[in-house]
């Protein structure tokens, strides 16, 4: 587990989780269980993004390229950075690249805890590699070598959960970071 201090101080008010982590780490059904646990919103970055272009990610890809994507995807950081400071509190999945983007990473950690969903890369790719809706995971050696461009930064996160085993059992390891119950003391 990373200490706050090597990691970036968090602020426990407002109240916000953000999950971040590789494709196929669990960030969605992860932070689905964890949301209700701890009865706040549950919202996906991705679901977000595509409200915000009016078009499925796979789409922003191969039509307006990712770097268009990645634009998208600051504006969907920035709007629920900004519902978390008007007082909402959330449980928010990011995709697999949002934490390698300084610009994401200091307007989440400005607001919340992040938490790293951390797992293999081999069992990440054994999750996605069918998945036709991961547009960056169709070729296994690109795969390895992006998760290991991106693993130095989910390093920066709050915190390191390990991913493994069930939504359930790693929901409770962020149920009991010591950042997490302050939050709830403060809800």
């Amino acid at each position: 587990m990373l200490s706050e201090s090597a990691a970036g101080s968090y602020r426990p008010d407002p109240a916000a989780i953000f999950l971040t982590g590789f494709m196929g780490a669990g960030k969605t059904t992860v932070g689905q269980t964890l949301a209700r646990e701890l009865e706040w919103p549950f919202h996906d970055l991705d679901d977000s993004i595509e409200i915000l272009a009016d078009q499925e990610i796979p789409l922003i890809f191969e039509m307006r390229g990712e770097d268009v994507f990645r634009d998208f995807e600051h504006a969907a950081v920035v709007q629920h950075v900004e519902e978390v400071m008007a007082g909402q509190p959330m449980v928010l999945a990011l995709g697999g690249g949002t934490f390698a983007y300084a610009r994401n990473r200091d307007k989440l950690r400005s607001a919340g805890v992040t938490v790293w969903l951390a797992t293999s890369p081999d069992t990440l790719w054994k999750r996605v590699r069918e998945d036709p809706y991961r547009p960056l995971a169709g070729d296994r050696e690109e795969f390895f070598r992006l998760y290991s461009a991106r693993e130095r930064s989910y390093a920066l996160a709050n915190e390191r959960i390990d991913a493994t085993g069930t939504a359930e059992e790693v929901g409770n390891r962020i149920m009991a970071l010591r950042c997490v119950q302050e939050l709830r003391k403060r809800d």
